[in-house]
C-alpha cells in the first residue's frame, strides 16, 4: 500500500480517497484523474498502532520461547491476555483519535468550501448555454421516452467533461428539463448529478476527507480476525 493519499475524480474509485505510491499518484494527477491531498495525523496514528502490535507480538514471542521454568502454561496465558488487553486499549484510543481527526479535517474543508466561489468566464457561460440549448431542442423534438432518455444520457456524459465554471452555469438551467421531459425524471437526475460533480480542489476536499479509505487500524483488524478465529 502506498503512502500518498489521492482523491479520485475519475474511474472505478471516483469519489474515494485511496493510498498510492507517489509515482502513480503523480501520474494520475498529471492525467487529471484527481488530487494528491495531505492527511495530517494519519502517519502518527498508523505508527502508534503498528508499534503497539509489534510490541504485543514481541511480548508473546518472548514468553512463548522462554526456557525459564516459571514461564509455564499459566504464565504464558496470563502474559498473553495482559498484552492483548493493552493492545486492544491502544486500538480503541487510535480509533477514537482517528474518528475525531477525520471529522475535524472534513469540517475544516467544508468551511473552506463555503467561502470558495466559482466565477464562470464569459466563454464558459456562452458555451454552457449553447450546449444546454442544443440538447433542450433535441429532447423537445424527440417523441418517445426511450429516445429522450438516450439523449439525456449523452447530455450527462458531455456535462462530465465540462469545466466547473460551465457546470455552475448549467446548474441554474437544468430544472427546466422537467418541463421538456417530465417522464424522464430519472435520466434528468443523471444530468444534474454530472453538473453537481465539481472538480475544484477547494470543493472536493471535504469529500476527500469524508471518503478516506485508509484506516490506521487496518493491520490490527487483520491480526484480530486471524487470532480470534483460532
Amino acid at each position: 500500500m502506498g503512502e500518498t493519499f489521492f482523491y479520485n475524480t475519475q474511474g472505478k474509485h471516483a469519489g474515494l480517497t485511496t493510498q498510492l505510491e507517489m509515482a502513480e499518484a503523480e501520474a494520475k494527477r498529471a492525467n487529471g484523474e484527481g488530487y494528491i491531498i495531505n492527511v495530517p495525523g494519519y502517519a502518527e496514528l498508523n505508527a502508534k498502532m503498528t508499534q503497539a502490535l509489534k510490541q504485543y507480538k514481541e511480548t508473546v514471542r518472548k514468553i512463548s520461547e522462554s526456557d525459564d521454568p516459571r514461564d509455564n502454561e499459566e504464565a504464558v496465558e496470563y502474559v498473553t491476555k495482559k498484552a492483548r488487553k493493552e493492545l486492544d486499549e491502544v486500538a480503541k484510543q487510535v480509533e477514537a483519535e482517528w474518528s475525531k481527526k477525520k471529522a475535524e479535517l472534513t469540517e475544516m474543508a467544508q468551511e473552506r468550501a463555503l467561502r470558495f466561489a466559482i466565477t464562470p468566464t464569459a466563454n464558459e457561460k456562452a458555451s454552457a448555454e449553447q450546449l444546454y440549448n442544443r440538447y433542450a431542442l433535441e429532447i423537445s423534438m424527440e417523441p418517445t421516452k426511450n429516445g429522450k432518455d438516450a439523449i439525456l444520457s449523452r447530455f450527462a456524459s458531455d456535462v462530465e467533461r465540462l469545466s466547473d465554471g460551465q457546470k455552475i452555469v448549467l446548474q441554474s438551467q437544468l430544472a427546466c428539463l422537467m418541463d421538456i421531459a417530465p417522464e424522464s425524471r430519472l435520466a434528468i437526475s443523471g444530468v444534474i448529478r454530472s453538473a453537481q460533480s465539481l472538480s475544484s480542489p477547494e470543493l472536493a476536499l471535504a469529500d476527500a476527507y469524508r471518503n478516506l479509505q485508509a484506516n490506521p487500524l487496518t493491520t490490527y483488524n487483520i491480526f484480530k480476525i486471524s487470532v480470534d478465529r483460532r
